[in-house]
C-alpha cells in the first residue's frame, strides 16, 4: 500500500503517477487525497486538513511518497507565493519528520523542489511582483551570482543596474521568501540525516548556469554531502516528475532486486549540451535522474533496460514548436540499434531532440517500427517506454522509471496491457499535443482576441476543440498499440493551454480524474 501526495493537483504531477501505478499490477495498491483537497492553482490546499487525512491513511500503509510543497504549503505554487511565516512552515516540517516515529514501519520518501527564478515577466505561477519586474529581478539574481563566482566586475555593474530597477520592498520579500524556503529545505535535510524519511529528492525546477537558485541548490548539495547522506538525496534537474521517479525506487526495492540500464544516444558526440531550461550537460541529468529512479548504469549488453535518448545534437534546444520534418537517416541507426541489441529487455525511449514536446518525425518512425514488429519484438505494443514531454529532466526521469516498472513486471499480460494505455496517454500529450495541437490552439484563441494564458471564458469550447483535434492521431495510435482504450475527454488543470490532461474511455481504460 503506497501513500501518495502530489506536487500539486496538475494531471502532469498527479494522473500521470496515478497512471503508471498499475503497470506494477494488482499487488500494489495506492491511497491520494481527492482533488478536492489538494490545490486549486493559486489557492492552496488546507494543510491542517491535508495533515488529518494522511495520518489516517497512513494506518496500514507500507510506504509514503509525498510533496514537502503539498504538505507544508500547500502545493507549488503556494511554496513561490504564500505569506506563511517561517516558524509555521518549520514546525510543519517538524511535524512531517515525525511522522516515522508514529508510522516506524512505513517507508518515508519526500520530495522538495528548489524555488524556481523564471526570466520572464509573469505572475500566473510566481508572486505578482514577477509580473512586473520579474525579467529584472532574474537578471539581477544572474549577474549577481555570476560576479559571486567568477569576480568580474562587469557582472557586478549589471546586478546593480537590474537590482536598482525594482522597489526595495518587493527585493526583500521576495529574499525573505527565498531564505524562508531555503531554511526549510535544510531542516528537513538534517531530519533525513537523523533518520526521519529514507530518501530526500532535492530537484531543481526551471534552473539556469546562475542564479540564487543555483546558489542554494549549491550549499544544499555541499550540506548533503557534510551528512553523509548523498546515496538516499538525488539531486537533480526536474519537479513534475519526481514522483514517478520515487514510485521506481520504491517498487525496486519492494522487488529486492537490481535494475540495470545501458544508455544508447541517438547523437553521441553531443552529450556534453545543456538542455534549455536547465544548468548542467544532459549525460550529468541522464546519470542522476537513473539515480533517482534507482537504476544501476551499466555497459552489459544483457541490462534490463535499454534506454534510448533521442537528444538533440546542437545547441541551443529547439523547442517542439519549431521543428520541422527530420529524415529516416536521422533515426535509421539509432532505432535499427533497439531492434539489434535488445533481446527480451525493455527498450525505454527519452525524446529529448526538442523542448516542450516530441520529435514528430521520430515518433512516425518508431510506430511504424511498432506495427510491423512480432509480438515478442522489443517494440512490439506495451512492451517498450515513452516519454517526450516539458523539459529534458521531465522527459527522462517519466521514461526511465516507466521502463524500470515494466522490466520488474517482466512483462506480464496485465502490465503490458496497462503500459499500452500509459504509451498511448505519453504520446497524446507529448507529441500530438505538445507538439502539435497546442500550436493549432494558441493560433485559434490569439487570433479570435483571447489569451493562450487564460481559457477561462470558453473553456469547454477549447476542450473539444483539442479533443477533436488529438482524436485523429488518437485512433491510430491506439490501433498501433493493440489498446481498446480511445481517448474521451481532454481538459486544461491550470485554465491555460501549456497544461493539459486526459481520460481515456473502452474497456475499463479510464486514467484517474478525481
Amino acid at each position: 500500500v503506497v501513500v501518495f501526495v502530489p506536487l500539486d493537483e496538475r494531471y502532469a504531477t498527479r494522473g500521470m503517477f496515478l497512471n503508471a501505478f498499475p503497470i506494477l499490477g494488482s499487488d500494489f495498491e495506492v491511497r491520494t487525497p481527492p482533488t478536492s483537497m489538494l490545490s486549486a492553482i493559486r489557492s492552496p490546499a488546507n494543510v491542517t486538513t491535508l495533515q488529518s487525512w494522511l495520518t489516517d491513511n497512513m494506518q496500514g500503509a507500507d510506504a509514503l511518497v509525498a510533496s514537502a510543497e503539498m504538505l507544508l504549503y500547500g502545493g507549488l505554487i503556494a511554496s513561490r507565493c504564500s505569506n506563511d511565516t517561517e516558524p509555521e512552515v518549520l514546525a510543519r516540517a517538524q511535524w512531517l519528520a515525525g511522522l516515522q516515529a508514529v508510522f516506524p514501519r512505513v517507508r518515508m520518501m519526500l520530495s522538495t523542489v528548489v524555488m524556481r527564478m523564471p526570466s520572464y515577466n509573469s505572475n500566473f505561477e510566481d508572486p505578482w511582483f514577477w509580473g512586473i519586474w520579474g525579467r529584472d529581478l532574474f537578471e539581477y539574481s544572474f549577474y549577481q551570482s555570476r560576479y559571486v563566482a567568477l569576480h568580474n566586475e562587469s557582472d557586478k555593474e549589471q546586478a546593480a543596474t537590474f537590482r536598482a530597477k525594482v522597489p526595495d520592498s518587493v527585493v526583500e520579500h521576495w529574499l525573505w521568501r527565498r531564505t524562508r524556503n531555503f531554511n526549510v529545505t535544510m531542516q528537513l535535510l538534517e531530519s533525513h540525516a537523523a533518520g526521519a524519511f529514507s530518501d530526500f529528492y532535492i530537484t531543481f525546477d526551471d534552473s539556469g548556469t546562475y542564479g540564487f537558485n543555483v546558489q542554494e541548490a549549491a550549499r544544499l548539495r555541499a550540506e548533503a554531502v557534510a551528512l553523509n547522506v548523498t546515496a538516499t538525496v538525488p539531486f537533480y534537474p526536474g519537479a513534475d516528475e519526481v514522483g514517478l521517479a520515487m514510485l521506481s525506487r520504491l517498487a525496486i526495492a519492494v522487488e529486492g532486486r537490481k535494475v540495470t540500464a545501458r544508455v544508447v544516444w541517438r547523437a553521441g558526440n553531443a552529450t556534453g549540451l545543456i538542455p534549455g531550461y536547465e544548468s548542467q550537460p544532459i549525460a550529468q541529468t541522464v546519470e542522476d535522474q537513473l539515480h533517482a529512479c534507482g537504476v544501476t548504469p551499466t555497459n552489459d549488453s544483457a541490462a534490463d533496460l535499454v534506454f534510448m535518448v533521442n537528444n538533440f545534437a546542437v545547441a541551443p534546444q529547439e523547442e517542439a514548436s519549431q521543428q520541422g520534418t527530420s529524415a529516416w537517416a536521422d533515426y535509421s541507426e539509432f532505432l535499427g540499434k533497439a531492434a539489434r541489441t535488445c533481446s527480451g529487455q525493455v527498450v525505454s525511449f527519452a525524446d529529448v531532440r526538442y523542448a516542450n514536446g516530441g520529435d514528430r518525425s521520430f515518433v512516425t518512425y518508431l510506430l511504424n517500427g511498432t506495427a510491423a514488429a512480432g509480438p515478442d519484438a522489443c517494440l512490439a505494443p506495451g512492451r517498450f517506454a515513452y516519454a517526450g514531454w516539458n523539459t529534458d529532466g521531465n522527459t527522462l526521469g517519466t521514461a526511465i522509471s516507466n521502463g524500470a516498472l515494466l522490466s520488474l513486471t517482466r512483462g506480464s499480460g496485465a502490465s503490458v496491457e496497462s503500459n499500452k494505455k500509459f504509451t498511448l496517454l505519453r504520446l497524446l500529450e507529448d507529441e500530438v499535443y505538445q507538439s502539435s495541437v497546442r500550436q493549432q490552439l494558441v493560433t485559434f484563441v490569439s487570433e479570435a482576441g483571447g489569451s493562450p494564458l487564460d481559457l477561462a471564458q470558453d473553456l469547454h469550447f477549447y476542450e473539444r476543440f483539442s479533443q477533436k483535434l488529438i482524436s485523429f492521431a488518437g485512433e491510430s495510435y491506439a490501433s498501433v498499440l493493440q489498446t481498446p482504450a480511445r481517448l474521451g475527454k481532454v481538459f486544461y488543470p491550470w485554465n491555460r493551454t501549456f497544461e493539459i490532461g486526459f481520460d481515456l474511455v473502452g474497456s475499463e481504460a479510464g486514467s484517474v480524474l478525481v
